[in-house]
């Protein structure tokens, strides 16, 4: 299991983590944290606290912390290369809190979902049938 992947089944399971010096702070936002989990996170506590001693674990925190406000699933944020971690880095949070929420759709729409509100139909010349918002140009 990757640090990443282990740091996205803490966001599914609602829980928030961050680093305090060299411990793992954990923060459950639903219920308590299960015993494998917990046992999941010493297993993997020197590559974690690596990855969230750096620049890139940083951003990596607070998106996962704004996906859980968004309701976004964490393969929104697991899904980010390191450059787009470093990228994302110095940015505020409300920067972050749109990019995500702008990740989620397109991955949604890469996957073939059609975003709320988007039920007009039209023919594209280059694509064929597609899914328009209600205010799109003809």
């Amino acid at each position: 299991m990757t640090v990443i992947r282990l740091l996205a089944e803490l966001h599914d399971a609602g829980i928030r983590f961050g680093l305090n010096a060299d411990r793992i702070r954990l923060e459950p936002t639903r219920g308590p944290i299960s015993p494998p989990i917990v046992q999941r996170i010493a297993d993997h506590k020197p590559e974690a606290v690596a990855l969230l001693s750096s620049a890139e674990g940083d951003a990596l925190r607070t998106l996962f912390d704004l996906a859980i406000d968004e309701g976004l699933p964490a393969a929104t944020v697991a899904a980010l290369s390191e450059r787009d971690l470093r990228a994302c880095a110095d940015l505020p949070r409300d920067t972050l809190r749109a990019y995500l929420r702008v990740l989620a759709r397109s991955q949604r729409m890469a996957a073939g979902i059609a975003p709320d509100g988007w039920r007009r139909a039209a023919e594209c010349s280059g694509c064929g049938p597609v899914l328009l918002w209600p205010q799109a140009p003809d």
